[in-house]
């Protein structure tokens, strides 16, 4: 199953006037497609990086969690990183959910920690330390903001695919 989005971060993590001052936009700027680039390219950012850079509750189910031997194994969940668990269970082969027994799951360096072998886990979590965009690390910022500026520059040339791997992104 892939992330789901449970409760979506409460702010991004660059304010509209910040992305319209790096993007040299007066303040009637289009507004309409500037609010969802920002959200596009907080979203890029995140997936190039696997960490979350507002807090929000996600479900992620792991199929087959297994663990090396008999002892704990931590789990790399897709964003990190994880702050709290809001649920935790385990889908039994006849596809019946039930709650997972209390400790099964922990959180160990902002990743999940496994006590033992299970199937069919899904962990509803908190991924993201930064609860407002003023928490946001500078240099996360204004990673987001680079990020936004290549999706608008995309825009503008027509282009609606980020450029392949290694290419030049346009800049503005």
């Amino acid at each position: 199953m892939p992330l789901h989005t449970l409760v979506p971060p409460a702010a991004e993590p660059v304010s509209l006037d910040e992305a319209r001052a790096w993007l040299r936009l007066g303040h009637d700027g289009d507004d309409t497609a500037l609010i969802p680039a920002i959200a596009g390219a907080r979203a890029a950012f995140e997936a190039r990086t696997g960490r979350a850079l507002v807090a929000r509750t996600v479900r992620e189910s792991f199929a087959a969690a297994r663990t090396a031997g008999a002892g704990p194994r931590l789990l790399t969940p897709s964003l990190q990183p994880v702050t709290a668990l809001a649920a935790v269970t385990l889908t039994g082969p006849a596809g019946a959910a039930s709650p997972a027994p209390a400790g099964l799951v922990t959180i160990e360096d902002g990743r999940l920690r496994l006590s033992r072998a299970v199937e069919g886990l899904t962990v509803d979590y908190v991924a993201g330390a930064a609860t407002s965009t003023a928490a946001v690390p500078p240099a996360d910022r204004v990673a987001v903001l680079e990020e936004l500026a290549a999706l608008m520059a995309r825009r503008e040339a027509g282009v609606t695919a980020p450029a392949p791997p290694g290419q030049a992104e346009p800049r503005l």
